[in-house]
């Protein structure tokens, strides 16, 4: 079926002024509601040591009624590292590179598969959520993808670099280069969860692991 894969650190409790704010919970909960429509679907988390809320605190209970596995990603936080390690523990053939703050709905798989079917890959357009709860149209951004592993390692994965902010277009650069077709579309419901954005973590050489 498919393998949804998210590669995050520091996304379970967002806090806003002295309120926390689930975000990844509530993208976890998402998923596991479309468990009885897709028969084989898994959950792939590689996590670059969380501390907000560890996920080895919540996660697999939270993840109950889906094949699941947690990974924990040591060293220099990398996005793209942790991406490409749950990609690489992904037991199918088709993949969806979802991002932490997602609420995911059914449409999204069934016009992502079809699209890998037809040898193409689905980047599918976001909705976005205002601090007030309000929901507004964007159409922006490619870090959410549906394609194959086929297409992933001919890309060549995600960038490793920690330091690299256009991660998502140099992503869907390197798919135009290797003659990828892709299909864009909005659909309604997939949203962005609004959270205080973080800033960038200052790497220090005190953060790898000997």
């Amino acid at each position: 079926m498919i393998s949804i894969c998210v590669g995050l650190k520091d996304h379970s409790r967002c806090m806003d002024g002295d309120e926390p704010r689930l975000i990844f919970p509530l993208c976890v909960e998402s998923i596991v509601k479309l468990a009885p429509e897709f028969e084989g679907i898994e959950l792939i988390v590689a996590d670059g040591r969380s501390t907000d809320w560890p996920l080895t605190e919540w996660f697999h209970e939270a993840a109950q009624g889906i094949d699941n596995k947690l990974l924990i990603i040591p060293g220099i936080w990398s996005h793209g590292k942790c991406v490409n390690a749950a990609v690489r523990a992904a037991r199918n053939n088709i993949i969806m590179l979802l991002d932490a703050d997602m609420l995911l709905v059914p449409e999204v798989l069934t016009i992502g598969m079809q699209c890998v079917r037809d040898n193409k890959m689905f980047f599918p357009s976001i909705y976005k959520q205002k601090r007030d709860g309000t929901i507004r149209n964007r159409g922006s951004g490619f870090g959410n993808t549906v394609l194959s592993k086929e297409h992933f390692y001919k890309i060549g994965g995600r960038t490793e670099d920690p330091l690299m902010i256009l991660a998502d277009n140099l992503f869907v650069r390197a798919a135009i280069r290797n003659k990828i077709s892709f299909h864009r579309q909005k659909i309604p419901g997939f949203i962005h969860l609004w959270h205080i954005p973080k800033r960038r973590r200052n790497i220090q050489k005190s953060e790898v692991e000997p």
